[in-house]
């Protein structure tokens, strides 16, 4: 946390999250786990986007070719906060395609206003 007061202010809310995340443990596999959870996440949202958008089809190709992509993969399993940033924006895309699609509820908005929030 030292280093916030200088350089990285940016990351504080991921700081604290790897914090609370700590119950889980404090060991590599354990602070990458939340990142891997994180773009488990974000496939699953991008390919319910890609099937409110296109149809099935669509939401298969665009699943297995974000969890096959090697940049994905190395962002996923690096313990930074990229995969929570790009999971957060999957969700938020889904929401508002839920929302302009007429599939969307009420929660909706809650859940493309908050991840929006949060990248700030």
């Amino acid at each position: 946390m030292q280093a916030t007061s200088h350089v990285d202010r940016v990351l504080v809310p991921y700081y604290l999250l790897m914090h609370v995340w700590g119950v889980v443990g404090h060991g590599a596999v354990a602070m990458r786990l939340a990142s891997v959870l994180a773009g488990a996440g974000a496939v699953a949202a991008a390919a319910r986007t890609a099937q409110i958008a296109w149809g099935t089809t669509a939401a298969v190709v665009t699943g297995v070719a974000l969890a096959a992509n090697g940049q994905f993969i190395s962002t996923t399993i690096d313990a930074r906060p990229y995969a929570l940033v790009l999971c957060f924006t999957s969700v938020a895309t889904l929401s508002l395609v839920s929302i302009v699609s007429g599939t969307g509820t009420t929660r909706s908005w809650w859940t493309t206003a908050v991840p929006s929030v949060s990248r700030y």
